[in-house]
């Protein structure tokens, strides 16, 4: 009788086992790697709008008061980044003498996750 020698190596169920286990895997990590990376293109076009807003806001700060008016626009360089301006009288300039403007600025834009993203942010402008 002849003696079977013993065989080195992996059988075809482990291999496939671990070939399931290792694409699981790597599926579950590119996954978390694009929400990381639609995540982080958020945050950057977040940290674009804040910047866009607070120089909309230096730019019309530095208008004489009559001059400052609704307005809407886009940003040169910012390709899907869009402002509103809505210009109110918070105070009736007749019953008190002062005429002040409330500005409210919105810069709006696409967001990566879909759907439309807006900040804001208002002053008061006395004449």
């Amino acid at each position: 009788m002849r003696k079977i020698a013993k065989q080195n190596g992996f059988s075809l169920i482990e291999v496939v086992a671990s070939m399931v286990i290792v694409g699981v895997t790597v599926v579950a990590v590119m996954n978390m790697f694009s929400a990381v990376v639609k995540s982080s293109e958020e945050n950057k076009n977040r940290l674009i709008a804040y910047t866009l807003l607070h120089q909309k806001a230096e730019e019309i700060k530095a208008k004489d008061f009559n001059a400052i008016t609704a307005d809407t626009g886009s940003f040169p360089g910012f390709t899907g980044f869009n402002y509103l301006v809505n210009v109110t009288y918070p105070f009736d300039p007749n019953s008190d003498g002062v005429s002040m403007k409330k500005v409210v600025i919105q810069v709006g834009w696409q967001s990566s996750f879909g759907g439309a993203m807006t900040e804001s942010i208002y002053f008061i402008k006395a004449q």
